[in-house]
């Protein structure tokens, strides 16, 4: 065996060795990695359909509170109109209350 066939065989061994550890070790590894990326994704997925589901429903469960809220706001509005029409109505009364007790003495 000659110079140049042992380093022929040192770097067949090398290289089966660095081969093993990849099909070994980092194979393994960047599977179980991508797995679990996957795993990682659908739960992410499986989460916004729910937030999506549960969204869907707030807006569906509040949209009669906005309805109240504008029923509230329209009868504050009919309850100022007819409190301004009484004070115009006590004013009338105050003036001609006024102009009869003026008259009676």
């Amino acid at each position: 065996m000659t110079t140049d066939d042992s380093q022929y065989v040192i770097m067949l061994v090398l290289w089966s060795i660095l081969l093993a550890v990849v099909a070994l070790v980092l194979v393994p590894a960047t599977l179980y990695r991508v797995r679990r990326l996957v795993r990682a994704c659908k739960n992410i997925e499986n989460n916004v359909e729910v937030t999506l589901k549960s969204a869907t429903a707030i807006v569906g469960y509040t949209a009669p509170a906005r309805g109240m809220l504008d029923t509230t706001i329209k009868a504050a509005g009919d309850v100022l109109s007819t409190a301004v029409r009484i004070d115009e109505h006590t004013a009338t009364i105050e003036s001609v209350l006024a102009a009869r007790a003026a008259g009676a003495r």
